[in-house]
């Protein structure tokens, strides 16, 4: 119960971890003014991008549309970065909130728990927010199991299934998948 607590509904990210991470990112990408009047950051260069590098896959993963957001732009480094960390860190934070007071009405599903079938063929897809392309891939890499597991690959992917969970004997070159053994239910027919 408190893992689902600190894990986000949507992504399934580790709450506190990332917040803690996006924190780290913001300490270590703080600026100062040097003695020269100048703005630069108050830590190395390389440990700033060595932190920027975790920020901006949490951020990928949070706000999605980060890095073309229209914000005002700002010329210090990593000012987008920093801009982003605070709004996913709010948003983070408030996410239960959120979602207990706008509601989404979907269901919640963490994709990763997908057959491999599916989850193997549409991860990249899913993860890089192509939402729409990995379902259909998805469709496509159940389609070709399918074809493969009764070794047809000369029908449509209705008959295929049609076929395949018929409730008739298997026939020769016509093989059958069965879900469970029949027990005479309607349930099993259908």
């Amino acid at each position: 119960r408190s893992r689902r607590r600190n894990h986000s509904p949507m992504t399934q990210i580790n709450r506190e971890w990332a917040i803690t991470r996006l924190e780290t990112f913001i300490d270590t990408a703080a600026l100062q003014t040097t003695t020269h009047g100048y703005i630069a950051l108050a830590n190395p260069l390389a440990t700033v991008q060595a932190e920027a590098q975790i920020a901006e896959q949490i951020l990928d993963k949070v706000l999605p549309g980060w890095r073309t957001a229209d914000w005002k732009k700002r010329s210090a480094a990593f000012w987008r970065e920093r801009e982003a960390a605070h709004r996913a860190i709010a948003q983070l934070r408030a996410e239960q909130e959120l979602a207990d007071n706008l509601g989404s009405g979907a269901p919640q599903l963490d994709a990763s728990t997908m057959h491999p079938w599916v989850w193997g063929s549409i991860q990249g897809l899913w993860s890089s927010g192509h939402y729409r392309q990995a379902v259909g891939m998805a469709a496509t890499a159940v389609n070709a199991q399918a074809q493969t597991k009764v070794s047809r690959r000369d029908l449509s992917e209705w008959k295929l299934f049609g076929d395949a969970f018929s409730t008739k004997p298997p026939e020769p070159g016509k093989p059958r998948l069965r879900l469970s053994v029949n027990d005479g239910s309607d349930t099993w027919r259908s």
